[in-house]
């Protein structure tokens, strides 16, 4: 823009029509900004929401048989978390034990479904979609009833959570082309021929 300014300067053209495609390619400059700005803070924002739906603590028998508060951050594949009504799923679990004749799980924040998920402690086949996986419990989804014994068989970023939450950063960090970023592109290089 600046440089198309310049050279409308240069020529002499001192009239508004010489100005106008400078004036033209400087907003699509900034509406292209603001863009830009406005999708990171997006793609920001739904990985804080992410990382504020993981739970602080668990319950977990390590050793002994007695269950003790840890650290979500501490837990490790392998570990055994109790679980009840209300609880958060601190990592991606396989049922082992129900401790009432039910469980059901709200997965709806991690498959989009509105009815809660029963749980159960039969195997399932690996291959078997999310929505398939009745033995599995998901980090960040919250116990609807009943109490579970579940050993747990990822963490972190190796969660089906995690996963969500890679392709979140992949996607702002890479420069994805929108209907909306390139619309402006277009236009710019209309003008500009």
């Amino acid at each position: 823009a600046a440089v198309s300014t310049l050279l409308a300067l240069q020529e002499g053209a001192r009239d508004a029509a010489a100005l106008a495609e400078p004036g033209v390619i400087l907003l699509i400059l900034v509406i292209n900004a603001i863009v830009k700005a406005a999708q990171e803070e997006d793609a920001a924002a739904a990985l804080e929401e992410l990382k504020r739906m993981q739970p602080a603590t668990a319950r977990v028998r390590r050793g002994d048989t007695r269950a003790v508060e840890v650290a979500t951050a501490e837990l490790v594949p392998g570990d055994v978390v109790e679980l009840c009504v209300g609880d958060k799923v601190p990592a991606d679990c396989r049922l082992v034990e129900l401790k009432t004749a039910t469980l059901q799980a709200d997965e709806s924040s991690l498959t989009g479904e509105s009815e809660p998920a029963i749980k159960a402690t039969e195997a399932v086949p690996r291959a078997a979609d999310l929505l398939a996986k009745s033995n599995m419990l998901f980090a960040s989804t919250s116990v609807l009833s009943g109490s579970c014994v579940a050993i747990v068989t990822a963490t972190g970023a190796s969660t089906e959570l995690g996963k969500i939450q890679a392709s979140v950063a992949t996607a702002a960090a890479e420069d994805v082309s929108t209907p909306l970023k390139r619309q402006p592109d277009a236009f710019a290089s209309d003008l500009t021929k």
